[in-house]
């Protein structure tokens, strides 16, 4: 059945009983969305240089309509261009190239903390100077 997705529509479209229904796009042709008996899925469901592609864009509830449809638009380019279906799209699953990162020590966030909170009294200072700075010497067990 074709029809334009929105989601409205999608919110109220029922589950199935058995089988899956496909619902096609009016606004981009290939892209579809998918109602099983325990999910909605948004998928690609276009013929490509001959193949039929039927693969997953994502589940309903972890992404928006709006960013489903761009998925769904690299997905099909990445088919046109003969990439795989998924290229580009898993990035931010990736390391980092650059290793270094910006995140402050213990020490430099205690180190910020005294000189932001000058009111401490000297005991809770000794206090908070014994719990923090003595964590890295190997007699250190804790308390």
């Amino acid at each position: 059945m074709k029809v334009k997705l929105t989601k409205k529509f999608i919110d109220s479209v029922d589950y199935t009983a058995k089988g899956t229904d496909i619902y096609m796009d009016d606004v981009l042709t290939g892209f579809a969305l998918r109602v099983g008996k325990q999910s909605k899925r948004y998928t690609l469901h276009k013929r490509i240089n001959g193949k039929l592609y039927r693969d997953e864009v994502e589940e309903t509830h972890l992404i928006t309509l709006t960013e489903a449809r761009e998925k769904a638009s690299i997905m099909m380019a990445n088919i046109k261009k003969g990439l795989h279906v998924y290229d580009g799209l898993h990035e931010v699953l990736e390391e980092p190239k650059d290793k270094t990162n910006n995140v402050p020590t213990l020490r430099d966030a205690y180190t910020y903390f005294k000189s932001a909170k000058t009111s401490l009294a000297k005991g809770t200072i000794d206090t908070y100077d014994g719990q923090i700075l003595n964590m890295n010497r190997p007699d250190y067990i804790g308390g």
